[in-house]
């Protein structure tokens, strides 16, 4: 049976005293996992005896941190995705991480464009805000081009954006599932959003 590796990303962004924000990327995040069946019961049970300890309402199908931050406040999402992912971690295989570094001062802008539409410069910060719209598939594509990477069944988290050469490269080396707010729905998405959720937050 082949593995399935699920990816999803989030904004990853460290601010000053003052609340400007100095450094900003796009954080993709993508789980490998060999036993579906036994992640996915794992994964279920251990997020209803969550939430029976925690004393929240039932998750949509999945645990999100962006969802339940403001319900039940940043601290109690942290210990709850941490003890969620300690209870499935043994049974995830490999984590894969992606990042953008473009040093504002350095390069002050990027030239976008030119697929099938013109070129033009947009200013760095505002290129990887854009950027991260599109991160969990730029994550998968990256991923996938890798040379060991073969046969597996990828599965990503929503996105929006316009077509670019990424996406159909991706298609053209795998039929992805997509899922619509992957991250309250797919517990392997889920997962991977937790593990971008913590290393933002620890």
């Amino acid at each position: 049976m082949p593995k399935l590796t699920a990816f999803d990303s989030k904004e990853y962004s460290r601010s000053n005293a003052k609340g400007e924000i100095k450094f900003y990327t796009p954080l993709g995040c993508g789980i490998t996992v060999s036993e579906e069946q036994k992640f996915f019961s794992t994964y279920v049970e251990k997020l209803r005896e969550l939430t029976s300890d925690f004393n929240i309402e039932k998750c949509c199908g999945a645990f999100s941190p962006a969802e339940y931050n403001k319900k039940i406040g940043p601290g109690k999402t942290i210990a709850l995705s941490d003890q969620l992912l300690q209870s499935i971690q043994e049974l995830i295989e490999s984590a894969y991480f992606s990042y953008v570094i473009i040093p504002p001062k350095e390069v002050p802008t990027v030239e976008v464009g030119g697929y099938r539409c013109p070129k033009k410069p947009v200013e760095t910060f505002d290129f990887l805000r854009k950027l991260s719209v599109y991160f969990s598939y730029m994550t998968a594509w990256k991923y996938l081009g890798i040379e060991s990477r073969k046969k597996e069944k990828i599965i990503i988290d929503g996105f929006g954006g316009k077509r670019t050469h990424a996406w159909d490269d991706i298609i053209n080396r795998t039929s992805p599932t997509i899922y619509s707010h992957g991250d309250e729905c797919n517990p392997f998405i889920s997962v991977a959003d937790i593990i971008a959720f913590l290393t933002s937050k620890k």
